[in-house]
């Protein structure tokens, strides 16, 4: 499987952000909102054909904990 990239991110739905560059990183981590998240997610994210998924979703059940 070729690797997907990941990035972790912050998002505020319903905050006041300035009209201009309001969004920040703290420590590899994206600050923003709905808009600017989708607007780095689509150019990023490859189309995953549905066994990719199903491979990713198992990679992340086993490195991840269960809540």
């Amino acid at each position: 499987m070729d690797e997907v990239p990941v990035f972790g991110a912050l998002c505020f739905v319903e905050a006041a952000w300035p009209l201009i560059s309001g969004d920040f990183v703290v420590d590899d981590i994206a600050v923003l909102w709905p808009k600017k998240l989708a607007d780095r997610l689509v150019p990023k994210t490859p189309v995953l054909v549905p066994d990719q998924v199903e491979e990713a979703r198992r990679r992340l059940a086993a490195a991840l904990a269960s809540a």
